[in-house]
């Protein structure tokens, strides 16, 4: 399924469902990633929705690629970070934190984030240990399979919400620096979102890695404001027509 980021009301179907459902996954680039609950580590053709079976992984909950490393990570809802071969699946240990940890994110700055079950709360999680430090609480109670990711374009934290407190999925920006969410719109039909991620990515939030600007945000003054962005581009590695 697909949708645009600004409108979760309307979901395109693109492809049949996969054999259980995609606990966690990310992008890398245009190239998606995931983790079919109980631990198979898969891709999709994002034009198609066919799923490719690659193979066994740990039993993750949270899937997140960082840009600043090239590193694709993983976490089990019992806390356990791993470094992910995303050509094969195969996974190893970093460390383990204690929660109950489900979604997991990356910023342009390298930054992981998850969210604690059991405690409502978003919070960091440390690359080198697995460590977790709390941001902040939700204001929600979180519960059931969800996911989130960054949309690497803007640096901005999306989370496919399933809560208790309303009963249905519904789609979120959140505030990573408080863990406060401010909601986009429920999903079609209420929808429960899992193996969540936004497409495009690239280093500093630019254009698969080869466009990048020196900022992605900021405002300009309505009635004819002007600002001016310093662009980017990356040629290396091309060909002649690319």
């Amino acid at each position: 399924i697909q949708f645009v980021l600004n409108n979760p009301g309307t979901l395109t179907n693109i492809g049949a469902a996969a054999s259980n459902f995609i606990a966690g996954a990310d992008f890398i680039d245009d190239d998606y990633y995931g983790c079919i609950y109980g631990g198979t580590w898969v891709t999709m053709d994002i034009s198609t929705g066919i799923i490719a079976t690659v193979g066994p992984c740990p039993d993750f909950s949270g899937v997140a690629y960082d840009y600043t490393t090239s590193t694709m990570y993983g976490q089990t809802f019992a806390g356990g970070l791993y470094t992910v071969d995303p050509a094969t699946g195969t996974s190893t240990l970093v460390g383990n934190g204690a929660g109950s940890y489900i979604a997991l994110a990356c910023d342009n700055d390298g930054v992981l984030y998850a969210m604690d079950l059991g405690t409502d709360q978003l919070g960091t999680i440390d690359k080198t240990t697995g460590a977790w430090t709390s941001i902040g609480p939700l204001g929600l109670d979180v519960n059931y399979a969800q996911d989130m990711g960054f949309d690497h374009s803007t640096n901005t934290l999306y989370w496919a919400a399933y809560t208790l407190t309303y009963g249905i999925g519904q789609l979120y920006t959140i505030d990573h620096t408080t863990g406060i969410p401010t909601l986009v719109g429920d999903f079609q039909g209420g929808e429960e979102f899992t193996g969540f991620g936004v497409p495009g990515g690239g280093a500093g939030g630019g254009v698969s890695g080869w466009l990048t600007m020196d900022f992605y945000d900021g405002s300009v003054a309505p009635f004819g404001g002007v600002d001016n962005i310093p662009t980017h581009m990356d040629a290396s590695g091309t060909l002649v027509g690319e």
